[in-house]
C-alpha cells in the first residue's frame, strides 16, 4: 500500500533580504549554483545561455566570468562544480561544436583555476547526437577527485515505449577527454520534451552510483556496486501520478525534476540517501512535495514523507534538494502558492531539515511574489549549494517590461534561524476560539490596516476551498466578521479558516462542539 507520514512542519513567511546577480531579456533560462567546497566564501553561478559569474566573499558581491570560445544559445541547462583541488568546471549544454558525423556535436567542459573567474581551457567531454533531446549530469566524488558525467538522451522506441539511453562514464583532472562511456536504458522514462525532468544521480558510500527517473506511474531507481560497470536491477521507489509539464487552469503545472543525495558526512545519518520529487498524488490543485529514504544502500526506502503539507490545499512544487555534506542537513527549494487565495501568485521557499528529514522548517526566499508562465518557466528556475555555514539559494524571477532576473539569498543558520523568529509575529490574531456553528463569530485584533481574505477549508479534503471575503479593508484594532455556514454550504465538522494578507497567510482551527 502506498501511504506517507507528514513531516513535521513550521510554516514560516519571513522574507530574507535578497541579490541581484543580473538581469536580461526574459529567455527559457536555468541556473545552477555551486559553493566550493574548500573555501565557502568563493561561489560560481552560470545559466543555460552560458553567462558565468563568481563570488569571492560568500555570495554578497558578483563579477561576471570570461569564458574563452563559447557559443552562447539557450538549448539546455549548464552545469558546474568544483574539483577537490578547488579548480572550477562550467559544462554549458548548449555549447556544440560539430563533428565529422552529419548529426553529432561535441559537448565541452571548460576549466577555471582562479575560483570561476576565467574559464581559459575547454576539453571534449562527450559527442552526443544534438537532434535528440537530452541532459547532462555530473557528481563528483570529493574524497577521490573523481568526476561522473552522464548524458541523458531519451528516445521513443518503434514499440512506443519510451525510454532514456544513459551514457555513463568517469575521470578526474588528471585524465584527458572525450571520456569512454558505458551505456545501459531505463525502460519508461517519460517526458520527451524536458529530459532533465526525468532523471538524477548521485555517489553514494563506497562509491556506489545511484539513477533515478520517472515513468508513467512510478519513480524508479537502479544503482551500481561496481564503478558503472553494469548496474542491478531496476526498481520502484514509489508511485507517481504525475510527471510531465502541462498548462492547468492558466497557471503553470510542473511535478519538476526528481533528486537524489547521500550524505556523505559524519552525521547520525552517514551514508542515508535521499530522493526528493513531486507529485499530484492528493489532487491535480493540490500538488506536493515528498521525501524518502533509504539506510541500507537503496536496498529500501521509507514510506514518502510528505514535506508540504497545508490545509488549504495549494500547489507546492518543482522541488531543488541538495546536502550540505559538513553537517548531512537537507535543503529543499521549492515554488509554493499556499500564501495566495486566488491560485495566480507563487513564492520560492526552502526548507531545512537537521534531523535525516523528518522535520522540516521553512522561510520564504522572495519579497515579492512570483508570477509564472508555462512558457517561460524551467524545472531549473532556482539552484541551492550548502558548504558549512554558508547556504546559498538562487532563483530566477520574472520582472516587468518582459525581463527576468537572477536573484541570491546568502544565508546562514543564524540568519534562517532569526528569520524564523521574526516569522512567527503575526499582525492579525484572533482574539476567541472559533467553534463551528450556524454562525460563527470571528473577532480580530489587528496591528496594521490592510486588505484581508478569509477562506474555510476542510484539511482532509482537496477542492474544499469556501472563500468568505476577499481583499476586504480591516482597520487597525478590533474587527468583528460573522460567518454563516448555511450560505456557504459548510455542514456540521472540524475546519480550518485561512486568513491571507500582505502576501501570507496562516490559519486557524474551527472545532466541532
Amino acid at each position: 500500500m502506498f501511504c506517507f507520514f507528514a513531516a513535521i512542519i513550521l510554516n514560516c513567511f519571513s522574507q530574507i533580504k535578497s541579490i541581484q546577480i543580473a538581469s536580461f531579456s526574459f529567455k527559457n533560462q536555468a541556473i545552477e549554483v555551486a559553493i566550493n567546497p574548500k573555501n565557502s566564501n568563493k561561489i560560481i553561478l552560470a545559466t543555460a545561455t552560458g553567462e558565468a559569474y563568481y563570488s569571492f566573499n560568500g555570495g554578497l558581491n558578483w563579477k561576471t566570468a570570461n569564458i574563452t570560445s563559447l557559443k552562447k544559445r539557450n538549448l539546455g541547462h549548464s552545469l558546474l562544480f568544483w574539483d577537490a583541488l578547488e579548480n572550477a568546471y562550467f559544462i554549458p549544454a548548449n555549447d556544440y561544436i560539430p563533428t565529422t558525423q552529419r548529426n553529432n556535436s561535441n559537448i565541452l567542459l571548460y576549466k577555471s583555476s582562479n575560483y570561476g573567474a576565467l574559464y581559459d581551457s575547454s576539453f571534449t567531454l562527450f559527442e552526443c547526437n544534438k537532434n535528440v533531446p537530452h541532459n547532462f549530469l555530473v557528481s563528483v566524488n570529493e574524497k577521490t577527485n573523481t568526476f561522473y558525467f552522464c548524458n541523458a538522451e531519451y528516445y521513443t522506441s518503434t514499440d512506443s515505449k519510451d525510454s532514456l539511453t544513459i551514457s555513463y562514464s568517469q575521470s578526474n583532472y588528471l585524465k584527458h577527454y572525450p571520456l569512454k562511456k558505458n551505456s545501459f536504458t531505463l525502460k519508461g522514462a517519460t517526458d520527451k520534451i524536458s529530459t532533465h525532468s526525468t532523471a538524477d544521480f548521485c555517489i553514494g558510500l563506497d562509491s556506489d552510483i545511484y539513477f533515478i527517473w520517472k515513468t508513467s506511474t512510478d519513480l524508479m531507481l537502479t544503482k551500481s556496486t561496481h564503478d558503472g560497470k553494469y548496474f542491478l536491477q531496476q526498481k520502484s521507489i514509489a508511485p507517481i501520478k504525475s510527471s510531465t509539464n502541462k498548462k492547468q487552469n492558466s497557471h503553470f503545472e510542473c511535478a519538476g525534476k526528481p533528486y537524489i543525495a547521500c550524505d556523505l558526512s559524519n552525521s547520525p545519518y552517514k551514508g542515508r540517501v535521499y530522493v526528493c520529487w513531486c507529485d499530484e498524488k492528493n489532487g491535480k490543485d493540490n500538488k506536493d512535495v515528498f521525501l524518502a529514504y533509504s539506510d541500507d544502500k537503496g536496498e529500501t526506502f521509507s514510506d514518502p514523507i510528505l514535506v508540504t503539507y497545508f490545509p488549504n490545499h495549494k500547489n507546492q512544487f518543482m522541488p531543488f534538494m541538495t546536502i550540505n555534506q559538513s553537517n548531512g542537513d537537507i535543503y529543499i527549494m521549492y515554488y509554493g502558492e499556499q500564501n495566495y487565495i486566488d491560485g495566480k501568485q507563487t513564492d520560492v521557499f526552502i526548507a531545512k531539515s537537521t534531523d535525516g528529514g523528518m522535520m522540516f522548517n521553512t522561510i520564504k526566499l522572495n519579497e515579492k511574489s512570483c508570477v509564472l508562465d508555462s512558457n517561460k518557466c524551467n524545472n531549473k528556475n532556482f539552484s541551492v549549494s550548502a558548504v558549512k555555514q554558508n547556504i546559498l539559494p538562487a532563483w530566477l524571477q520574472a520582472g516587468k517590461n518582459n525581463t527576468q532576473a537572477i536573484l541570491a539569498a546568502p544565508i546562514n543558520d543564524s540568519i534562517f534561524n532569526i528569520a524564523l523568529i521574526k516569522s512567527s509575529i503575526k499582525e492579525i490574531k484572533l482574539t476567541t476560539k472559533l467553534m463551528y456553528s450556524d454562525k460563527i463569530s470571528v473577532k480580530l485584533l489587528s496591528t496594521i490596516k490592510t486588505k484581508l481574505s478569509l477562506a474555510i477549508y476542510d484539511p482532509l479534503k482537496p477542492a474544499s476551498e469556501k472563500i468568505i471575503i476577499k481583499n476586504k479593508s480591516i482597520k487597525k484594532g478590533e474587527n468583528n466578521f460573522v460567518i454563516k455556514t448555511a450560505n456557504f454550504d459548510i455542514k456540521p465538522g472540524t475546519y480550518v479558516l485561512y486568513l491571507y494578507y500582505n502576501n501570507k497567510s496562516y490559519f486557524e482551527w474551527i472545532y466541532k462542539e
